[in-house]
């Protein structure tokens, strides 16, 4: 759809994009300022956001479309804020049609609607508003198989950005086992006992999306730049260290596409993927003792 309303606007050019991502970034700026209203932070924080040189560079320079998802996610986060749980869901529905990984946040979010004492049968009836704009897919009838084999073809063969993944996948060829996906497998594995340790622990609802949200990318075979800007999107409400540095150093990844360009060779630069995730896994294991660390001061 929004595809379709650029080539309305500007034909076969970019600028299109550019006029309804400024709608877009507006919203997100809105929802940003209010979320912090809510929590009573100072409202200046929405320029870690608005000012962000990763945001800006990949969405009003590139043109990625990944301004869309956080639009959405940065309205589920105001709506679970003032526990508004039907209009909550309803966006996150609309991120999940906008980039499927985002289904990754509603067993989260239903378990904290939970622990928050709604009933099974209200959680239920909640989800109508989650399930509604899901609907939207049958307008694509059977051309929706295009989707799921895109999908395919993105989890089983693309891989960059990820220190995690060539150290397994060298040490698997060390024992001559030549078979990435079982490196695929073993990162979705990591993924999940993160999630249930974060699903578990005591920490606020924001606190859990966002490591949420880090440990998807930490643990991702894929990690293009403009994937970054969503840990960007949390800083203004969530601050972290992780966050802020990633959204520096990812910049570093061009060395790739600069080789590419040169050498037609795609292949990581090992001292930048070393930087950048050595690094941002003791800056997360310094975010977690904080959050922790802020819940103690906000109980007492």
């Amino acid at each position: 759809m929004i595809f379709y309303l650029s080539y309305v606007l500007s034909g076969a050019t970019v600028y299109g994009f550019k006029i309804i991502y400024l709608f877009f970034e507006t919203g997100i700026l809105c929802f940003l300022f209010l979320s912090l209203k809510r929590l009573k932070i100072n409202s200046n924080h929405v320029l870690l956001y608005a000012l962000s040189p990763l945001v800006i560079f990949e969405f009003f320079i590139n043109v990625h479309i990944d301004i869309i998802i956080l639009f959405f996610l940065s309205g589920f986060l105001y709506f679970a804020l003032v526990k508004n749980t039907g209009p909550a869901l309803l966006f996150l529905s609309f991120s999940v049609l906008s980039k499927t990984y985002s289904l990754i946040y509603l067993p989260l979010y239903l378990f904290y609607l939970y622990r928050s004492g709604m009933s099974f049968k209200n959680i239920f009836m909640q989800l109508f508003y989650f399930v509604l704009p899901l609907l939207i897919l049958n307008l694509y009838g059977s051309s929706i198989e295009n989707l799921y084999l895109t999908m395919g073809n993105y989890m089983q063969n693309w891989y960059s950005n990820n220190l995690i993944y060539v150290i397994f996948n060298f040490s698997l060829n060390i024992f001559n086992v030549n078979n990435h996906q079982i490196t695929r497998s073993i990162l979705i594995i990591f993924f999940l006992i993160s999630y249930i340790f974060i699903l578990r622990s005591d920490l606020t609802l924001l606190q859990k999306l966002y490591l949420i949200s880090f440990f998807y990318l930490f643990f991702s075979h894929t990690v293009h730049q403009w994937y970054v800007t969503l840990p960007v999107l949390f800083l203004p409400v969530c601050f972290s260290y992780s966050a802020l540095y990633w959204s520096g150093v990812i910049g570093l990844t061009n060395i790739t596409a600069y080789y590419y360009l040169k050498d037609k060779i795609w292949e990581d630069f090992l001292p930048v993927l070393i930087i950048e995730y050595l690094i941002l896994s003791v800056l997360i294991f310094f975010d977690f003792k904080i959050f922790k660390l802020k819940d103690l001061i906000d109980k007492k």
